[in-house]
């Protein structure tokens, strides 16, 4: 074990691994695995089933490993929830999260404390890494290269952090900037995290360390807007602090997704009504904002793919 990870006292510093799971029983052991077979031994791993309706809590219980905990919600409280209940009995000096459906190469915690202790410790008090993800039946490798204040990026949409699989902390941050934020079922781990570079920077380990295998089912628009409404309420001082051409980018950009929920949906109306929102902040037809609509509305079915670009052209023109 490399010596930058002892303390003063040369003994090797604890880290708690946090899995939230809901009927996360099919693929809830391969996360497991992935985390007891890591190169670093100083490690407990906290799994909260968030009451779920399948057979997760027996599945979890059956492991013997000194190293592992399990704790139970008696109703179901969420994602966020789970996590805090997790941070809450975590013992280790950091903490460092991990969804029930994907998994770990065996090596992420130990490269994430080292590279995290290299930083200035006042500064930089959490750190992702880089990542594949699997898309369809191929796997695509997600390349992090910037660190420190990653808002604008995230705002941006331009930056996926896989946050829920990827981020380590330091456990005193949560007495600071408080604990996750359970009123949001979606943006969960987006929201901590830029609740976070409020203050903190993040730093970033290049090498893809994780496997992210997707999550299954769609957001609906009505409940897309509501996260996003609140979203937007919540960080509307952090966004109106890069100025307007930023400022503008980013609310075009955040209310497209909504559109996009919408159009998955099949309600036409309000995909369009959300689409005209984001056309409203300016910036229009831009390379940038082209590839952005055809890259949201391309995988629909052809029909409503069509009627779409067609209402575009009829309202916008085709420059």
């Amino acid at each position: 074990m490399n010596k930058e990870c002892l303390d003063s006292k040369k003994k090797l510093l604890k880290v708690s691994i946090i899995i939230p799971t809901y009927n996360g029983s099919n693929t809830i052991l391969r996360a497991i695995n992935s985390v007891l077979n890591q190169t670093y031994s100083n490690l407990e791993l906290i799994i909260v089933d968030d009451c779920s309706k399948d057979n997760t809590f027996e599945v979890v219980k059956s492991i013997k490993d000194k190293r592992v905990r399990v704790l139970r919600h008696k109703s179901n409280k969420g994602g966020s929830a789970a996590r805090n209940t997790g941070i809450k009995e975590a013992k280790g000096e950091y903490i460092a999260f991990l969804d029930d459906d994907d998994e770990w190469l065996s090596e992420k915690v130990e490269k994430q404390v080292k590279y995290l202790r290299s930083k200035d410790s006042s500064l930089y008090k959490g750190v992702v890494c880089s990542y594949m993800i699997l898309s369809g039946k191929k796997w695509r490798t997600v390349i992090q290269t910037k660190e420190g204040d990653l808002r604008e990026g995230i705002f941006l949409m331009r930056l996926s952090l896989a946050a829920g699989s990827c981020l380590m902390v330091r456990k005193e941050i949560f007495n600071d900037i408080g604990m996750f934020d359970e009123s949001y079922l979606r943006h969960q781990d987006m929201e901590f995290v830029l609740r976070f570079l409020r203050k903190y920077k993040l730093a970033v380990v290049r090498e893809p360390l994780a496997k992210i295998y997707g999550h299954s089912g769609n957001v609906s628009g009505q409940k897309m807007l509501e996260v996003k409404s609140k979203f937007l309420k919540d960080f509307e001082k952090d966004i109106n602090s890069f100025g307007e051409g930023i400022t503008k980018k980013i609310y075009a950009r955040q209310w497209l997704q909504v559109s996009k929920h919408y159009a998955l949906d099949g309600d036409i109306k309000n995909t369009f009504k959300y689409l005209h929102t984001s056309l409203s902040y300016g910036i229009l037809f831009s390379n940038r904002y082209k590839f952005l609509i055809l890259e949201n509305y391309i995988a629909l079915p052809y029909h409503l793919f069509k009627g779409i670009i067609k209402r575009l052209k009829n309202n916008y023109g085709s420059n």
